[in-house]
């Protein structure tokens, strides 16, 4: 089996591949890289520089526990579409479009329904001027319809009424729970479209079921502050790359500075007069101004001194490798973090490790301070408390103060009617 001589090279060939050869765009081309990168870090865990045969199911076990792959969701099964390019590349030197195209699912629509279906998309697409996206999710959950309408013979609109579609609905395993929302969405969108150039005569649009999905946002991942301190310890500030990682690090464990802001911090940005760092926030356009504490502002002067690269780039921190550029997003900045997090021993557990981590584990121990909320918000550069009110769920030691004190059940309430409920129990 063929040995994996340097990853780095590996995945900077095949990006350039991807990019020259088969002219995929840079988003795409990005998400493979950061599927790439992920694979690296579990292969220099342990120590692996061959792509065996097992290691598809040695990947499944390490970053997704006992699910099957058939229960992964689209973006968790493209990471292992990523491991299939790049072991067509590292075998064979070149990436073909099948093994891009191996993982989707073809949507055929035919016969009279199914080109009604692409009308309707095709209408979105040119009339209603709806995005990309918004058309490729809705051609997504109508095909589903037509597989149903298909496994039931029918082919023709004036077959489906109010009851049909309700049937389509209810019916167990046509759809995943989590799809209901979008495919009702989706079917009432086509339906209105039927209603309103006169292929059907009732406006069944109207009469179908509303659906709400509460989604109850998990828990965001923290770290405790000994934790912090094990990773800032055991990041090795001998190199370069060690001192550039710090820094990096510090001001996400210290500032709570999102990971795009740090990936374009300019030089123009650090006022060491002021002992303060302004910039324009990448993702809400809001002015900050957090202050240049001495740690970071240290960490910040040590790596420009004895680990930056010679560049005229107006930028802080730039890649470690030639040809020494900056980093084109905030994804790097993530994977930074989570480069350190696995080689500092820390128990991850079934926490996640980037940038966003440390971000969250700053707001919790903010609250653990009683800092209040306009504060913590100004800190963390949101536009309005809301945002920050996310965080109040991870602070349990204030949450503690509300409990109420259950009171204790009288006798009488056991003995009323002469206790033969509970005797009967």
């Amino acid at each position: 089996m063929k040995k994996i001589q340097n990853f780095n090279r590996l995945i900077s060939d095949a990006a350039h591949y991807l990019e020259t050869k088969l002219l995929l765009s840079t988003g795409t081309i990005e998400v493979y890289r950061r599927h790439w990168r992920r694979l690296r870090e579990y292969m220099h865990l342990y120590n692996v520089d061959t792509f065996e045969q097992d290691i598809y199911d040695k990947l499944l076990i390490h970053y997704y526990g006992a699910r099957h792959m058939d229960e992964l969701t689209k973006g968790e099964r493209s990471f292992f579409k990523a491991l299939h390019v790049i072991q067509e590349f590292h075998e064979t030197n070149c990436i073909t479009k099948q093994i891009l195209l191996r993982h989707r699912t073809k949507r055929e629509l035919y016969g009279p329904l199914g080109e009604l279906i692409l009308q309707y998309l095709l209408y979105q697409q040119n009339e209603a001027r709806v995005s990309y996206g918004y058309i490729s999710n809705q051609k997504c959950y109508l095909y589903i319809f037509f597989q149903y309408c298909e496994a039931n013979n029918v082919t023709s609109i004036k077959d489906i009424d109010l009851i049909f579609l309700l049937q389509f609905i209810k019916k167990p395993n046509s759809h995943k729970r989590h799809q209901t929302e979008w495919l009702l969405q989706s079917l009432r969108c086509f339906c209105k479209y039927l209603y309103t150039h006169h292929y059907i005569n009732t406006d069944i649009a109207s009469k179908l079921p509303k659906y709400k999905r509460i989604i109850q946002p998990k828990l965001p991942s923290i770290y405790s502050s000994q934790e912090i301190d094990t990773l800032l310890s055991s990041i090795k500030r001998n190199t370069g790359l060690g001192k550039r990682d710090y820094a990096i690090i510090l001001i996400l464990v210290r500032l709570g500075l999102r990971a795009s802001d740090i990936a374009n911090l300019k030089f123009e940005n650090l006022h060491w007069d002021t002992s303060t760092i302004e910039l324009e926030q990448c993702k809400t356009g809001r002015h900050i101004q957090l202050p240049l504490l001495p740690d970071i502002g240290n960490a910040i002067i040590d790596y420009l001194r004895h680990g930056r690269p010679v560049s005229d780039e107006p930028y802080v921190f730039l890649k470690a490798v030639p040809p020494f550029e900056r980093f084109a997003n905030g994804h790097a900045i993530s994977h930074i973090a989570q480069h350190n997090f696995l080689r500092s021993g820390i128990n991850i557990g079934n926490r996640k490790y980037g940038s966003h981590a440390l971000r969250h584990s700053l707001s919790s121990r903010l609250l653990e301070r009683n800092t209040v909320l306009s504060v913590i918000s100004e800190v963390l550069g949101h536009k309005n408390s809301d945002s920050t009110r996310y965080y109040l769920r991870i602070d349990i030691k204030s949450m503690q103060n509300c409990m109420l004190d259950v009171p204790a059940i009288p006798s009488t309430f056991y003995n009323q009617k002469g206790g033969t409920f509970y005797e009967a129990l």
